[in-house]
């Protein structure tokens, strides 16, 4: 505490400062961002001196009055641009209030009421104003394990043989494991926030531990639940203690920043959508923005080859709340709702597609998500990051290498640093200077990072590569035969299908170019369309975009692509302010390994599906027709002497739920073509 307030005392200055806020400067020029040091340096014991006077002195300076003065509030203390650690965290008020929300969702005849956990600084009773930072979550009451569903049949005449019987066991009942939920919450931000003049709270989600009211995985009672809160803050709601007394936010300004990752960065999506009033900021991270892409791929249903899970099970996982024995009926409806038979697109899916409502956004939007995540897909970050600028919304987005991670656990010493700088200008109003810094950062390798205006990178350019063209090698071609085919087999694992690209195999297609004469960078979202006829009334599809060249790459199979250093070394961004009260955190590196191979994205299609996603119309055997499959987004670059390959296959047991029918697709080789966003066009791509 009194190492941060080094120097407050030297000169003030509140002139150019928001209400509310105290500009503290020393001999090093206040400009925002600024993290110059004087040019003497004082030796060690004559430097503590210095820290327990100026601390002292800057404490006195926000509660002394002089005789005959006005008591004027405290405020928040900024200095080198940033908001300062001058208030107790230890002496913050805590406080625990049940918001009434605007819906009744359980059925029960009372409006649901929403349990919230705040704190904030003590000096919020002597006037001070503060904004508030929301974590809201479903996961804070823990994770039930409901039934999964069972896997899909493999379609095989003898359903015991071994290998079907083993691969249906793989996926039987894998409740245990729940891919991507964060382990227990990190609350490190309150530590970090509330001394610098913030109220920090978590909010459970409708139907979830200390809340009333029914989970909807995504819908409009989760939604309402969370905005409610923020409606209360800005004196549109009521709130009540646990003993019925009404309970009024006269302490802050209304102004609030969300933050979360998984679900909860998905529900900051889903409040901005609102356009509610008083949000200024979220921060989404790993997040989902339209809940039928996550449980659904071009038709297909998502599933992890071992987890057969859909929106339903969700919320059943999450029904940890005070009401939970009324939610039955609520529960039947998403199971009636969400299409699992057909995999179609209908109104359950639309109401919880937050980019339909990108034209209602007024928060500003920090967008953190991994190049690597297989949980929330980048069709979930690249689709939102795009309407949000159609309709100008302030932006800023990182891309990292790991999976479905927090940043702290790939830019460890970075992320808090620049979260503090985003909430201080945008709850604040401070000129903290990050509105100068590149938009987009992207990490394009193991701790390298590149920053750039734009994303998708505005000098990409869509370029068609013919799958018949002769510089692709492909095995399964023969000669100048116009057709290639496989045979679906659900059995083949990604490294079956990816692995020995130069060796024909019944159950895939792959081609792969030249060597690359240059790096060559993809920006955006690829595509693959081919032409064929399968031979039966439905097939699964699946493209994989592949970079060939042993080189040493991350390993995120594992641990989301990190793991913690050994010997476990603590990052405290506060330790010296708060010392064992500090908020910590472990650090951890990349996972590394070396590989012949990556697949860098993927796309799926369920080959009923092939006119949209309303509607599934079932296949002629043997009609040649066309068939599009999106690829993830992605930002990777190849290098020099590396070859690009594409794969086509049925089946992807790892992603998307297997196909029965086994069926064989012919692929007519003229008419098919892959299309990539290559920085610098054709030109760069060399071939």
């Amino acid at each position: 505490m009194l190492g941060a307030m080094r120097g407050a005392a030297t000169r003030m200055s509140v002139g150019a400062a928001p209400t509310g806020i105290t500009r503290l400067t020393s001999g090093v020029a206040d400009t925002p961002c600024s993290h110059k040091v004087p040019a003497g340096v004082l030796p060690p014991e004559r430097d503590f001196m210095r820290k327990v006077f100026t601390g002292v002195l800057a404490a006195a300076l926000l509660t002394t009055v002089l005789p005959g003065a006005a008591i004027a509030a405290p405020q928040i203390s900024v200095k080198d641009g940033v908001s300062q650690p001058v208030f107790s965290f230890a002496d913050a008020i805590k406080e625990k209030v049940f918001v009434e929300s605007s819906l009744d969702s359980d059925g029960d005849g009372k409006k649901d009421r929403v349990a919230v956990n705040l704190s904030r600084p003590k000096e919020t009773q002597q006037g001070l104003k503060v904004s508030v930072i929301m974590h809201a979550s479903p996961y804070f009451g823990g994770l039930l394990s409901p039934p999964l569903y069972d896997p899909p049949p493999t379609g095989d005449a003898d359903p015991n043989t071994s290998r079907d019987a083993q691969l249906e066991r793989s996926g039987a009942r894998a409740a245990a494991r729940i891919p991507g939920v964060p382990a227990a919450p990190n609350f490190y931000y309150d530590n970090y926030f509330v001394p610098r003049g913030y109220g920090f709270m978590t909010v459970d989600m409708a139907g979830s531990r200390g809340s009333e009211g029914c989970p909807v995985t995504g819908g409009r009672s989760d939604v309402e639940s969370v905005k409610s809160v923020i409606d209360w803050l800005n004196g549109r709601a009521k709130a009540f203690t646990a003993d019925g007394k009404p309970v009024k936010a006269d302490w802050t300004t209304g102004k609030v920043g969300m933050i979360g990752v998984s679900y909860d960065g998905t529900l900051p999506n889903g409040v901005a959508a609102t356009g509610v009033q008083g949000l200024k900021t979220i921060v989404p991270i790993g997040a989902i923005s339209s809940w039928y892409d996550h449980y659904r791929a071009g038709g297909s249903i998502i599933s992890t080859g071992e987890f057969f899970d859909d929106a339903d099970w969700l919320a059943r996982a999450v029904l940890t709340g005070t009401n939970k024995d009324k939610c039955a009926q609520v529960v039947k409806q998403l199971v009636d709702g969400q299409s699992r038979a057909t995999g179609d697109y209908n109104a359950f899916w639309d109401e919880r597609n937050y980019r339909n409502d990108a034209d209602n956004v007024r928060a500003s939007v920090f967008m953190v998500h991994g190049l690597n995540d297989w949980n929330v897909k980048s069709k979930q970050y690249a689709d939102w990051w795009a309407e949000l600028g159609k309709n100008n919304v302030k932006r800023k987005l990182w891309l990292h290498q790991g999976g479905h991670l927090d940043p702290k656990s790939v830019r460890n010493e970075g992320w808090v640093d620049e979260l503090h700088r985003w909430f201080d200008q945008e709850l604040l109003g401070l000129n903290t200077g990050i509105d100068r810094e590149p938009k987009v950062s992207v990490e394009q390798s193991a701790g390298v990072w590149k920053n750039y205006v734009a994303w998708p990178d505005p000098a990409a350019r869509t370029v068609d590569i013919g799958l018949e063209n002769p510089l692709w090698f492909n095995a399964s071609r023969t000669g100048d035969e116009p057709t290639v085919r496989y045979t679906d087999d659900p059995k083949l694992t990604d490294d079956q299908l990816a692995g020995d690209e130069r060796t024909a195999k019944s159950g895939r297609v792959a081609w792969v170019s030249p060597e690359l004469k240059q790096e060559v960078r993809l920006s955006g979202t690829g595509r693959v369309t081919i032409k064929g006829a399968a031979d039966k009334v439905d097939t699964n599809l699946v493209a994989f975009l592949v970079d060939y060249g042993t080189d040493t790459r991350v390993d995120y199979s594992k641990g989301e692509g990190v793991h913690v250093v050994d010997p476990v070394q603590q990052i405290c961004p506060d330790k010296a302010v708060l010392g064992d009260a500090a908020g910590c955190f472990n650090k951890r590196e990349y996972n590394l390994h070396t590989a012949p191979y990556e697949i860098v994205t993927r796309g799926w299609l369920d080959a009923q599906h092939r006119f949209g996603l309303r509607k599934q119309v079932a296949l002629t055997p043997g009609k040649v027709e066309e068939f599009g499959i999106e690829l993830e987004a992605d930002d990777y670059v190849f290098k020099p002497g590396h070859r690009i390959g594409i794969v086509l296959a049925g089946s992807e047991r790892s992603q998307v739920n297997w196909d029965a029918t086994h069926a064989t697709m012919t692929v007519h080789l003229g008419d098919s073509y892959v299309e990539l966003p290559v920085v610098g066009g054709k030109a760069a791509l060399g071939f």
